[in-house]
């Protein structure tokens, strides 16, 4: 090849080279060149916090002034359930009142100078069903019946307080069982709680004379077992209402 022949060749490389070169220069410039959109986010709609009014339907129970009073969660229709006199009254009337709902929430059952009194919350007409309680009481699964204590007492010939254990009450007939009795043991057998299955009773004894202790009774058997706990007679104890 002659020394004309690689001139030119050479010469048209070169130029090739430097097009190319120049393109790129050109492609890199308008891109840089050209604005960078930046995404931009729409603001975020913030919900706004609303107060739910209280329902006016169901009741609300709770004793004020020695009586029972209702009033639905809105807080209108107050109605005064006992009319027994006010502590101011008479303090001797100023005895606890203990109040509990079935679990379907029709009936109101409450305790008040050893009597045991259902409400009926459709009617608000209330009945005495019995009047020798302790007090302490609780309701059945089906709320057809009210288990409750006995009214405790004192004989010479015993060291310790003594009553008549616990006692079932049928709602719908009046008719009354004994379902746990007591012993020298457990003389004095108050507060009971049915657990879930209804096979166990849960109870205070108070029969000792130091702070009363809590335990269990199976209702098959009449085994007690004392549980380990020995609190203060304010401390309560409650059962599990799973499955109730």
């Amino acid at each position: 090849m002659t020394n004309s022949n690689n001139f030119k060749y050479t010469f048209l490389l070169l130029l090739a080279l430097g097009f190319s070169l120049a393109c790129n220069a050109v492609s890199t410039s308008s891109l840089l060149s050209q604005p960078t959109s930046i995404p931009t986010s729409s603001p975020t709609s913030v919900a706004t916090p609303t107060e739910s009014s209280p329902s006016s339907e169901g009741w609300i129970a709770f004793v004020n002034k020695n009586n029972i009073w209702l009033i639905h969660p809105d807080g209108s229709d107050l109605k005064q359930v006992t009319d027994n006199p006010t502590s101011s009254d008479n303090n001797s009337n100023n005895s606890e009142i203990r109040i509990k709902w079935s679990h379907d929430g029709q009936k109101l059952a409450f305790s008040q100078n050893n009597r045991l009194y259902v409400l009926d919350i459709e009617t608000f007409n209330s009945k005495m069903l019995v009047d020798d309680t302790a007090g302490g009481f609780d309701w059945s699964l089906t709320n057809k019946q009210i288990i409750y204590d006995t009214m405790l007492k004192s004989y010479p010939d015993f060291p310790h307080l003594r009553n008549n254990g616990f006692w079932v009450v049928n709602l719908e007939t009046g008719n009354k069982r004994q379902i746990v009795k007591t012993s020298d043991a457990h003389s004095a057998i108050i507060d009971p709680q049915w657990s879930p299955e209804a096979s166990h009773v849960i109870f205070t004894d108070a029969t000792g004379p130091e702070m009363p202790v809590y335990g269990v009774v199976e209702l098959n058997t009449g085994l007690y077992l004392n549980l380990p706990l020995a609190v203060c007679r304010r401390t309560k104890l409650e059962s599990s209402r799973l499955g109730r």
